[in-house]
């Protein structure tokens, strides 16, 4: 039985495809895709940042789209595959998805626009989906990504170009370090139950495959080639982990949990994601992944960094991420001060001006503002500093900054001389607090801050961190 809440969508769905006559070409199967992919598309996700690049592979240049969360450092980074059965589909048919993977677990994904079939039939796909997950690792200083954190994935015909290009990386520097297989395609035999179990199910009919089979591998040799069937690869030894996701009512759907059981005793760790009927947050478009409940997500652990999954009850909360906000760099006066009480020593510190500057906020200091530090008997130091920005565009916001500061007795005395004295010789962290009108920045009202900061003679350089 096909969950009730799937039918509004597969209503839509299947009208919009009634429009297509009989005997379509691919090409005009991939035109009408694109509309239709364009009129059902989830909105797009705050914090994202998209661009284009070209990858050389033979005698192509491949088009990737890279969706990026919006933050400074290196991120993981996910190279996706779409689906479409190898002849129809694009990154931009796929581009809520991507968006949305990029967003939710605050990465780079780089989602490729490989060689389509019938034009271009197996190998080619794979050469390209090969080669840019080589160049993903070449070029990650320039994509601000991890190299060791790149992993493979995507759904359908495109969850079978990540697995068979994990393959042919396999043992190589380039390899993937986990793999995300979304109802893969792993081999090309019909002769499972669930084919005559789902031969007429939903989206995907078990009559047009053998059609579709053919263009993208009309060399039935190759279809027994580990790269166009990656099941018959002779082993599974020394390849990354993999998320392999099974949609019950395919009519493939026993052929992807043949390669969940040959996965463990073929030398690959996995996990699998199946419950009766859709998944209560994705549903299957032709190998498309569209939110349907919207349902909380929650970490998977993969290699090491949380991808996003949508169990049926939420997990662990996410922990807090920092994203670089901008560096504030105050001028500052010599300290006074009235001598010891109980408490310690209380300074007075003018704040006489500065700059601001980075990728969410730039301005100046005003003069006016002042730092009242506390040293603790034990010579630790409570910073309590208030003063104003003044933003670029002229708007005034008014900083707190509380933190503490702790160091040796020799490393005070430099600093309280205004010698520049290395960061790591002590330890100094401020939790500042800004108030600004509504308008282009109010989200400075929205969100904890916490920054690291050092003294360099008369300037105080404070780097500011937005927690995610």
């Amino acid at each position: 039985m096909i969950d009730p809440e799937l039918e509004p969508f597969l209503k839509v769905w299947n009208a919009a495809w009634s429009v297509l006559p009989a005997g379509a070409t691919p090409r005009e199967r991939r035109i009408l895709f694109e509309y239709i992919a364009d009129d059902m598309a989830l909105p797009r996700p705050e914090g994202i940042r998209t661009s284009a690049r070209f990858v050389p592979s033979g005698d192509r240049l491949v088009t990737v789209r890279v969706d990026r969360f919006e933050a400074a450092g290196n991120q993981p980074c996910l190279v996706y595959m779409h689906g479409g059965a190898w002849m129809q589909g694009s990154p931009m048919t796929h581009a809520d998805i991507t968006m949305r993977i990029a967003a939710a677990n605050r990465q780079t994904v780089v989602s490729v626009d490989y060689a389509l079939a019938p034009e271009h039939p197996f190998p080619q796909a794979v050469h390209e989906c090969r080669d840019v997950l080589v160049w993903a690792r070449e070029r990650a200083g320039e994509l601000e990504i991890d190299p060791g954190l790149i992993a493979v994935g995507g759904d359908s015909a495109g969850a079978n170009l990540a697995a068979a290009a994990a393959i042919a990386l396999r043992g190589t520097p380039h390899a993937p370090v986990a793999q995300l297989l979304v109802y893969p395609c792993v081999h090309f035999e019909m002769s499972f139950p669930s084919y005559e179990e789902n031969a007429g199910a939903p989206l995907l009919q078990t009559r047009g495959m053998p059609a579709v089979n053919a263009m993208y591998c009309p060399n039935e040799a190759d279809r027994k080639n580990p790269l166009a069937a990656p099941l018959h690869a002779g082993s599974h030894a020394g390849l990354p982990p993999a998320f392999i996701a099974v949609a019950e009512k395919r009519p493939a759907s026993r052929r992807r949990l043949c390669l969940r059981r040959e996965a463990p005793c073929r030398g690959s760790s996995r996990g699998d994601r199946r419950r009766p009927g859709p998944h209560p947050r994705l549903s299957a478009r032709n190998g498309l992944l569209r939110s349907v409940a919207r349902k909380p997500c929650a970490d998977v652990p993969l290699a090491g960094r949380p991808l996003r999954s949508c169990p049926v009850k939420p997990m662990t909360p996410t922990i807090p991420r920092l994203e670089f906000a901008f560096t504030i760099r105050a001028d500052v006066g010599r300290a006074l001060t009235g001598g010891a009480s109980r408490n310690g020593e209380r300074l007075h510190i003018e704040i006489t001006g500065g700059s601001v500057e980075g990728p969410r906020l730039t301005g100046r200091i005003a003069a006016g503002g002042s730092d009242w530090p506390l040293v603790r008997p034990d010579g630790a130091s409570r910073v309590n500093a208030c003063y104003t920005i003044v933003a670029s565009d002229g708007t005034p916001i008014m900083v707190r900054n509380e933190g503490i500061r702790v160091s040796s007795a020799e490393v005070l005395a430099r600093l309280r001389a205004g010698e520049a004295v290395d960061p790591s010789e002590f330890y100094f962290r401020t939790t500042p607090v800004f108030e600004a009108p509504d308008g282009p920045h109010g989200w400075l009202n929205e969100s904890v801050f916490v920054a690291n900061v050092c003294r360099s003679g008369g300037e105080v350089v404070v780097d500011v961190y937005r927690v995610t």
